[in-house]
């Protein structure tokens, strides 16, 4: 009886690991890239699915439905690796750092593959493309905030106007910050300062505060 001859193949094939610097990883990743061949071309990203229900005459339902593609991208800040999950948006015009070279030639091709796929398989369905967003643009750009002490904060639930929220958040060492406010200039924040002064126990600890993706800056 003859013996058939096995096919060998990369998976049967044993591997190799291969140690190298992290501007030597990003060189690979790039060139990888522009033969068209990402090292997570098909996991960087993914798909958020909106839709709009109801109820008529005792039934629900769908009454529209479109999606958002959304790539995920990594960045290293400060002693954090963030996780963004990202729309596609203007984002080198609001900041040409957010994304390197290499990354940015990923994310490209991420919205291409799926538009492709959507364009292929997709029924009856729509992408939904974000215009311009207020969330997105305090992110990349940074904004303004009025910054009070925790020992404030029963004080402020009971005093502060309906529409001014505190909220939390952390800087690139840990610490959690008490904030109020989304300002896009110092100005405004500092309009902002003024009413929150009239109502703290004590306005020499308020402080207004640039909030960006590398931190917390006290700014007067």
């Amino acid at each position: 009886m003859e013996a058939t001859e096995q096919k060998v193949t990369r998976k049967s094939s044993t591997p190799i690991k291969v140690y190298c610097l992290p501007e030597e990883r990003a060189a690979i990743e790039a060139n990888a890239q522009a033969a068209g061949l990402s090292t997570d071309r098909y996991k960087n990203g993914g798909m958020i699915l909106r839709s709009t229900i109801e109820r008529k005459a005792g039934k629900v339902v769908l009454k529209d439905a479109d999606y958002i593609l959304a790539y995920v991208h990594t960045a290293v800040e400060g002693p954090f690796k963030h996780y963004y999950v990202l729309p596609d948006y203007g984002y080198d015009e609001l900041d040409s750092t957010f994304f390197s070279s290499a990354d940015r030639a990923a994310r490209d091709l991420f919205f291409a593959d799926s538009r492709q796929l959507m364009e292929k398989h997709g029924k009856n369905i729509r992408e939904y493309r974000m215009d311009r967003d207020a969330a997105v643009e305090r992110i990349m750009k940074g904004y303004y905030a009025v910054k009070v002490k925790e020992a404030e904060l029963k004080h402020l639930k009971e005093e502060l106007p309906h529409m001014a929220i505190v909220y939390k958040v952390n800087d690139l060492n840990g610490k959690i910050h008490y904030l109020i406010g989304y300002s896009d200039s110092l100005v405004a924040a500092e309009g902002n300062k003024k009413v929150i002064d009239a109502i703290v126990l004590n306005k020499t600890e308020t402080k207004i505060v640039h909030v960006n993706r590398f931190g917390i800056t006290e700014v007067k």
